[in-house]
């Protein structure tokens, strides 16, 4: 009786590599497929023979009166690999012993099956039971022991492109778990210390044979007989390997593979620079090194400026230099370097590095592969002047020399004022730095000067030149920037040479020596004891339009400034102020006399303080508070809206994002000023035109003479913006103005929310003192809350700084990923609460 059978079986499936070093031809049974071997039986009358059930079984005992079983089990065609010259049969079965049936079982009672294969180059199935001369019998089972499932291997050689397996009982009562087909082969390999490579071979049959390996790519072959034995079971035997390679110059062997340097790392590019720091970002190289781990180490110089290059060398830039997060073994592709000096042109080579180049640098001398770029850094204001006067016959002569240029100066206005008659004042322009007066003997005079940084043609051609000068006085970035070098106090007494006729008006040769050096004038000396001359203001001319806000000593006004007829923002007392607000008020003033324009600061324009009340005049903002301008986005209208205009439309991510970056920029400005503003908050940051944020109210600022000011004051303070060492302490640092930024950027994202919504100004102290922090609003990407969270760390040290913030917040703005889903954002989780401009 011939038929197929067919059934699903549900023994585990064996993975086709069950090694490193054997294929597996055939396997059955397969769980996604049904065995479709062919069974076959001769006999007439008892049980019948081979059964599918989960597997294949037989159990034909031979009974009494009953011939003896001839039943056949028999594979499809399997095809062999070329080359292959061995195949091992793998059968896991379980036989019982006959001593378990009455009788033993008969007389034809087997514990045991035979094993036939028919080879040949055709994909031919001979039936065993009519034509079983075409198998050759290979072997018979024998288990190890009886009644239990077992696992045995038996080998042949191949004759044939194909193979037929046949199992052969013929009375036993045994189960066939699976049967295996499969071949031994030396998996390809690299010998690591000898760089030999072993392509992949194909086991010998019995004993091994000889194969011939090569030199791994960027090896060379050193000495010796690159042959290794293939064993017939599959195992190289590495111990006949009397030959090997070694890589070439240059180059390392790491595990087995010759690693060169890497190649130059591709599009440098600045993506930050102002007047002291810069930041680069590039791509990784192309070739890394056959994928090695790549760092970056930062070398910066100062590269030589003059026009003879033969007379002058780089300079490599002093150990001040700051690099962040570090300069050697960067595992990122962008640096921030900070602690730069100002419009100073420096180059900046970034070198490409793995495991090898420290070989090659020790050595051939190879530093690695390097892309550089040169940058100039940012205009500032002059350094401190070098002033040198002398008197020959009939004249005085004043030079001077500015060692930090920090700008191109295009020209020096020199100006000298007789000091018993201010109608005796001269001002001579001139490009070189020196100029000679004629002045009278006897008198006593002041020089000032001042710089004209560079020209700037009017933003229109039709403008009037008093507009013109006034922008030019009013934007102090990068134009007539003020370099306050009056020679301040520098006074020339002359005496009369009593020598000379008592009348004569000649200015004699001084018997001093005839040149005096002045180290000790600094940039900001205006006049000591002038004060305030340099922005004094007629009042008479400042034509008040209307009040902005107001507060309970003070309030801000909008006016118009007659002589170049443009809006300002006045400050001023009211006339219930105590003398502490006037001190405060005063001490505003002074600060932000010794800042320069900075395009994210509020500029002073200038004051009145000849008389009651004082004023402070500033530019002018139209958008008002950026607190205001935030909630009047969304349609919400409250105490701090200051502004006249609206919000054209509703903010978007990028918006919010240059705000935040904004803030960053303008305090980062003030750190390296060494002051603390200490009431950074979104209701003291105004907004201009073209969504320009510039931060404000300096009433609590204050310079650091060392790294820590202490509050000796009790005064009302904002706490919800304070850091706990402020608010337990009294202590204020840069680094508590980062505790108030990251609530700034919360502010930002919440579109105008009050910090620690649904909590007392009392009660946060105690919650900071717990470790809480407010929770990342679900529409702000976890990148976006991490920056506001190093804000909040507890330990001051361990917050970033400005530069870095700086960095970090425009990296989100050049990212194309999402950081604020603004379309499902809830304004009525962040409510709202009246706390006055005059603090909490």
């Amino acid at each position: 009786m011939d038929h197929r059978l067919t059934a699903m079986l549900t023994l585990p499936m064996i993975i086709t590599f069950s090694s490193a070093n054997q294929v597996i031809l055939e396997k059955q049974p397969i769980p996604s497929e049904n065995w479709i071997w062919e069974t076959s039986t001769a006999r007439i009358g008892g049980l019948s023979g081979w059964v599918k059930q989960t597997y294949y079984s037989t159990c034909d005992i031979s009974l009494v009166g009953h011939s003896q079983p001839n039943n056949w089990l028999r594979s499809d065609s399997i095809k062999v690999h070329s080359g292959v010259k061995a195949v091992h049969i793998t059968i896991e079965y379980r036989t019982l012993k006959c001593s378990s049936y009455p009788d033993n079982g008969g007389k034809y009672c087997k514990e045991y099956l035979d094993l036939y294969v028919h080879q040949s180059g055709q994909s031919t199935e001979p039936h065993p039971l009519t034509n079983n001369a075409s198998y050759d019998k290979i072997a018979k089972t024998a288990p190890s022991a009886l009644g239990i499932r077992v696992s045995q291997t038996f080998s042949i050689n191949v004759k044939g492109k194909y193979i037929v397996l046949a199992f052969h009982d013929q009375g036993s009562c045994t189960v066939l778990f699976s049967v295996a087909v499969k071949y031994y082969f030396c998996p390809e390999t690299v010998h690591d210390g000898g760089l030999v490579y072993l392509p992949r071979t194909i086991a010998p049959a019995n004993n091994s044979e000889p194969v011939v390996g090569s030199c791994t790519n960027n090896a060379v072959h050193e000495h010796g007989i690159l042959k290794v034995n293939c064993q017939s079971d599959g195992v190289w035997n590495l111990s006949s390997l009397n030959g090997r390679c070694i890589c070439m110059e240059d180059m390392e062997n790491t595990r087995g593979e010759c690693k060169v340097i890497p190649s130059a790392p591709k599009n440098v590019r600045v993506i930050f620079v102002n007047q002291s720091a810069l930041e680069l970002q590039w791509q990784p190289p192309v070739e890394t090194g056959n994928q090695t781990h790549v760092f970056y180490d930062i070398d910066c110089r100062m590269p030589c400026e003059n026009k003879d290059e033969d007379k002058c060398a780089s300079k490599v830039c002093g150990s001040d230099v700051i690099f962040t997060p570090k300069k050697k073994g960067l595992n990122v592709s962008h640096v921030i370097v900070g602690n730069l000096s100002s419009f100073v042109l420096y180059t900046m080579k970034i070198f490409a590095k793995n495991r090898v180049s420290e070989l090659a640098r020790r050595k051939y001398g190879i530093e690695g592969n390097l892309t550089e770029i040169t940058v100039r850094t940012n205009r500032s204001v002059p350094g401190k002047p070098e002033v040198f006067v002398e008197q020959p016959e009939t004249a005085v002569v004043v030079s001077w020399r500015i060692k930090d240029m920090n700008g191109v100066l295009k020209e020096y206005h020199v100006t000298y004022i007789r000091e018993d008659d201010l109608s005796e004042t001269k001002t001579l322009a001139t490009k070189k730095m020196e100029t000679q007066f004629d002045l009278k003997a006897g008198k006593t005079y002041e020089f000032q000067l001042y710089c004209n940084k560079r020209s700037i043609p009017p933003l229109h051609p039709t403008e009037p030149n008093v507009a013109m000068y006034f922008k030019i006085i009013y934007g102090l970035v990068g134009s007539l920037a003020f370099c306050i070098v009056p020679f301040a106090g520098y006074i020339m007494y002359n005496r009369w040479n009593r020598r000379r006729n008592a009348n004569s008006e000649e200015i004699p040769k001084t018997t001093e020596p005839s040149v005096m050096v002045f180290e000790d004038i600094a940039m900001s000396s205006v006049a000591e004891r002038q004060k305030v001359d340099d922005f004094r203001l007629d009042r008479d001319q400042i034509i008040t339009v209307k009040v902005l806000g107001s507060g309970n000593f003070g309030q801000v006004s909008k006016a118009v400034y007659k002589p170049l007829n443009f809006e300002v923002a006045v400050k001023s007392l009211k006339g219930n102020a105590k003398k502490k607000d006037l001190q405060d008020m005063l001490t505003e003033l002074d600060l932000m006399k010794t800042l320069r324009s900075h395009p994210h600061l509020v500029d002073l324009i200038g004051c009145c303080i000849e008389k009651d009340p004082l004023l402070i005049v500033l530019e002018y903002l139209p958008n008002g508070d950026l607190l205001g301008y935030l909630r009047k986005s969304r349609g919400i209208e409250d105490a701090y809206d200051t502004g006249e205009n609206r919000p054209s439309s509703t903010l978007t991510e990028n918006d919010l994002l240059s705000f935040a970056w904004m803030i960053a920029d303008g305090m980062s400005y003030l750190s390296t000023m060494k002051i603390v503003h200490r009431d950074l908050a979104a209701r003291n940051v105004l907004v201009g035109d073209n969504k320009v944020c510039k931060i404000s109210d300096f009433g609590l600022a204050r310079g650091l003479e060392g790294d820590i000011y202490t509050r000796k004051t009790q005064a009302r303070l904002p706490v919800r913006w304070m850091p706990p060492e402020s608010i337990f302490y009294g202590t204020s640092t840069t680094m508590s103005d980062i505790w108030s930024y990251g609530i700034v950027m919360w502010e930002v994202f919440t579109i105008g929310g009050s910090p620690y919504p649904g909590v007392k100004s009392r009660e946060i102290a105690g919650l900071l003192e717990t470790g809480y922090r407010m929770l990342r609003p679900p529409y702000i990407s976890q990148e976006l809350y991490s920056i506001m969270a190093k804000c909040w760390e507890e330990q001051p040290e361990r917050r970033p700084t400005f530069l870095w913030l700086c960095s970090a917040v425009k990296r989100l703005l050049d990212d194309y990923q999402k950081n604020v889903m603004l379309e499902v954002y809830e304004g009525d989780n962040y409510i709202h609460l009246d706390v006055t401009k005059n603090k909490e």
